[in-house]
C-alpha cells in the first residue's frame, strides 16, 4: 500500500495548529490515556476503561489492515481521463507545502516533495493536453514569495512548463477553490483538470463544487491495495500516519460543509 501524504491546510494560525495536532491521532489517544492514569485512584473503573480504550484504538489505528477499507473509501480511485477533456480549458494544481531554507539549496526556499510531485504530474498533463496551468498556493510565515510563485518557478525552470496564472493569496483548500475560481471565471474558463493527491481530491472537489467550475479529477498517488499479511495487523509508522491523514481529511470535509452553509 502506497503511503498517501497528508494534505495540510497551511498557514493555519499558530494558536489553532497545536490544538488540531492534539486532537489528531496519536496525540488524542496519549491524552486520553494520561487522563485515565490521572483518574486511577479517584475513578478506577473509568480510568481502566480510558486506558484500555486508548491502547486499543492506538493499536488499531496504527495498523494498515484497519486503514485499507477507510483509505479505499477516502481516496479518489481512478486516474484522470483524457477522453473526458472535452470543454476543459485549464489545469489547476494545488500547492502541498514548501521547504523553508533547505541547506541543499543553500537556504533558498522551494516547494516540498509533495508539491513537486503534483507539479511533475501537472507538467505531464500539460504536455498531453496543451492546456494552460494555474498554480494555487498562498504565503507562509516568514517567506516573501507565495507558494504559487515558487510553484511557477519550479514548473518553468525545472520542467520547462509555462504557467499562465497564479493564485497567491489562499490559506487552505477552501480558499484555493474560491480564489482560483475568480481567476478562471475572469478568463472565461468553466471546466478544468484539478491536480492534487488522491486522498485530498474529494475535499478539493467539495471546495470547488459551489464555485461554478466543472472539475475533472486528476489525482496523483492513487491508492492501491496490497495483499494483507501478518505485518498489516502490527502497528507501524505508515499505519499511524495514514490514520492521521484520514482523520485530517474527514474533519476538513465536515468543516467545509459548515463553512459553505454559513456562506448561503
Amino acid at each position: 500500500m502506497r503511503k498517501l501524504p497528508r494534505q495540510h491546510d497551511h498557514n493555519m494560525s499558530t494558536t489553532l495548529a497545536p490544538l488540531i495536532t492534539l486532537l489528531m491521532p496519536p496525540s488524542i489517544f496519549i491524552l486520553t490515556g494520561c487522563v485515565g492514569l490521572a483518574l486511577w485512584r479517584r475513578r478506577p473503573r473509568l480510568a481502566r476503561y480510558l486506558c484500555a480504550a486508548s491502547f486499543a484504538l492506538l493499536w488499531i489505528l496504527s495498523t494498515t489492515a484497519f486503514n485499507v477499507p477507510l483509505l479505499a473509501a477516502l481516496a479518489w480511485p481512478a486516474p484522470a481521463s483524457l477522453q473526458e477533456a472535452n470543454g476543459a480549458r485549464a489545469i489547476v494544481v494545488l500547492g502541498g507545502g514548501i521547504s523553508k531554507t533547505p541547506p541543499e539549496y543553500f537556504g533558498a526556499t522551494t516547494v516540498n516533495a509533495r508539491t513537486l510531485d503534483r507539479l511533475r504530474y501537472a507538467a505531464w498533463l500539460h504536455r498531453q493536453t496543451e492546456l494552460p496551468i494555474l498554480a494555487s498556493g498562498g504565503r507562509h510565515d516568514g517567506v516573501a514569495e507565495s507558494e504559487a510563485e515558487l510553484m511557477k518557478g519550479a514548473l518553468e525552470n525545472e520542467f520547462g512548463t509555462p504557467v499562465r496564472w497564479i493564485e497567491p493569496d489562499s490559506r487552505n483548500t477552501f480558499e484555493n477553490a474560491r480564489k482560483s475560481a475568480r481567476i478562471l471565471h475572469g478568463a472565461g474558463v468553466r471546466k478544468i483538470y484539478l491536480v492534487t493527491d488522491s486522498n485530498h481530491m474529494r475535499r478539493a472537489l467539495q471546495a470547488f463544487a459551489p464555485t461554478g467550475i466543472e472539475v475533472i479529477p486528476a489525482p496523483i498517488n492513487i491508492f492501491t491495495r496490497d495483499p494483507l499479511g501478518v505485518g498489516a495487523f502490527l502497528p507501524s509508522p505508515l499505519g499511524m500516519s495514514t490514520s492521521a491523514s484520514i482523520a485530517h481529511e474527514l474533519v476538513g470535509r465536515v468543516w467545509y460543509t459548515i463553512k459553505a452553509a454559513f456562506e448561503r
